[in-house]
């Protein structure tokens, strides 16, 4: 038996379109099959990449500034200036103030000023500036606690990094300016005007180069050295209430010293009209006698 369609598919050109199909099929697989791992691949470079990066931004963000290495960087971070500013009440204040020298020694600071003087109610005190190094400045503060009562405390910490920073990148940049002027003033090859004007520019940079490091100098300073203003103050002294009868001996005393001194007064005036009332008594008897006598002829 003979199938119509099946006749039609063995015809020539039919057998050739399906050969032609048969192909264009396998080579789709094998493109797909050999494109797919690449496209994998790729998209596996593509996330490596992104991650590699995302870690150069950070590493890059995290970068100290350049010229500086990371463990310059660690120790800039640390550049802080602390202050702080406390009172206390002791009952001793010579006692006190050797107490408070003698624990600023053995911590590694110094008294850099003191002054004695009268505290607010008239009673003694005395006023320390102490130069305590940053690593013990916790320690100092609590070793001042326990010596008396504190009756103000006041704590500061300044955090100078970005001016500390600032300040060494511009003394790089001097210094750098500096040598290319010496290495210009070392050849000579210039005009005169143009040496002498590279002498000023060298003179004026290095002094802007010591100026900066008078700066940073007083920057290590501050930072090594933490300032403590202490003022040692006296305990008051709480007076007894009087007796009651303290107002009238008082009043009793102030009269009798009124008294004392009228009569005082009045002595000293007597004592100043005697030697007058000496003098003018005899002329006074002698005009009476007179004036009696004249009147006796005339009666």
């Amino acid at each position: 038996m003979r199938i119509p369609i099946l006749d039609r598919l063995n015809t020539p050109s039919s057998k050739a379109w399906a050969v032609g199909g048969t192909c264009t099929v396998l080579g789709i697989l094998i493109l797909g099959i050999r494109t797919f791992p690449t496209t994998v691949e790729g998209r596996r470079l593509q996330k490596t990449v992104s991650i590699d990066m995302a870690e150069m931004s950070a590493s890059a963000m995290e970068a100290p500034p350049p010229g500086i290495s990371r463990r310059e960087t660690a120790d800039l971070a640390l550049k802080r200036i602390q202050k702080a500013t406390i009172r206390l009440e002791v009952a001793d204040l010579l006692k006190a103030r050797e107490a408070v020298a003698l624990m600023t020694g053995d911590l590694g600071g110094y008294v850099a000023s003191s002054r004695s003087g009268d505290a607010n109610g008239g009673t003694g005190s005395v006023q320390l500036n102490l130069q305590i190094p940053s690593g013990r400045f916790d320690e100092a503060m609590a070793d001042l606690e326990r010596q008396g009562k504190v009756l103000q405390e006041q704590r500061s910490v300044e955090d100078i990094t970005r001016a500390y920073v600032d300040l060494e990148a511009r003394l790089r940049n001097k210094r750098v300016s500096q040598a290319r002027i010496r290495d210009i003033l070392a050849t000579r090859t210039g005009k005169i005007a143009d040496v002498v004007e590279a002498e000023e520019a060298l003179s004026g940079v290095t002094e802007e180069i010591e100026r900066m490091e008078a700066q940073r100098r007083v920057y290590d300073h501050e930072v090594a050295f933490g300032l403590l203003d202490l003022t040692l103050q006296v305990k008051p002294t709480v007076m007894a209430a009087p007796p009651w009868w303290t107002p009238l001996k008082e009043g009793l005393r102030a009269s009798g010293d009124t008294l004392a001194g009228s009569a005082l007064g009045l002595a000293q005036i007597f004592a100043f009209l005697l030697p007058w009332g000496l003098l003018i008594t005899p002329l006074i008897l002698w005009l009476r006698r007179k004036s009696r006598l004249q009147s006796q002829p005339q009666s």
